[in-house]
C-alpha cells in the first residue's frame, strides 16, 4: 500500500458531497443498477450525512479520492446492542489490490471498536465473485442463512390498501 494513503471521515462539504455522490454513481453502474435504484439526490445526500443518518468516510490516494465507505447504524431488538451497516463501499476498479479496500474496512473497524458495536455487516451481490473473495480472504463471516426480502412503494401502497 502507498505511503500517501489517507482516510478521513466525510463532512458536509460541497466538495465531499460530490465525491460521495460520484461513488454511490459509480458502485450503482458496477452493480448494474438502474435509477430506480440509484436515485439518491445531492441535498437528500448532503442533509442525511449532515444529520448523521449517514456517516462516511473517503479514502484519498496522493489527494485524489480513490473510494469510499458510506454506513448507518443498526439497532438490535434481540441483543439491545447496534451495529454498522455498511450501506456503501467501494474503490476504483483499476486500483483495487493496492490495500485501498482493506484501509477503509480498518478504519470503520476502529469505528466500530470505538462505539462498541456488536458487528459491522454489508451485502453483496451473489454474481460479484471477487468481492467474496476478498471478504472471505478478510475474515469475514458469510451469513447464508437468511434470504433479504423488500416492500416496494407500490407493494407497500398495495398493502394498505393505496393501490
Amino acid at each position: 500500500m502507498d505511503k500517501n494513503l489517507e482516510i478521513r471521515m466525510a463532512t458536509t462539504s460541497p466538495e465531499d458531497i460530490d465525491i460521495l455522490y460520484e461513488y454511490i454513481y459509480k458502485l450503482g453502474v458496477y452493480q448494474k443498477m438502474n435509477e430506480t435504484n440509484c436515485n439518491i439526490d445531492k441535498e437528500t445526500l448532503t442533509e442525511q450525512i449532515g444529520n448523521k443518518t449517514l456517516e462516511s468516510c473517503i479514502a484519498f490516494l496522493d489527494g485524489k479520492a480513490v473510494g469510499i465507505g458510506l454506513f448507518y447504524t443498526l439497532a438490535s431488538g434481540f441483543t439491545g446492542g447496534t451495529s454498522m451497516f455498511l450501506n456503501i463501499y467501494y474503490v476504483d476498479e483499476e486500483l483495487r489490490g493496492l490495500g485501498i479496500g482493506k484501509a477503509i474496512i480498518t478504519y470503520l473497524s476502529q469505528i466500530c471498536v470505538d462505539r462498541n458495536y456488536e458487528r459491522m455487516e454489508w451485502l453483496c451481490l451473489t454474481w460479484n465473485e471477487p468481492s467474496m473473495g476478498y471478504y472471505r480472504a478478510i475474515g469475514s463471516r458469510e451469513i447464508d442463512i437468511v434470504r433479504t426480502f423488500r416492500l416496494m412503494p407500490d407493494d407497500m401502497r398495495r398493502m394498505v390498501g393505496q393501490e
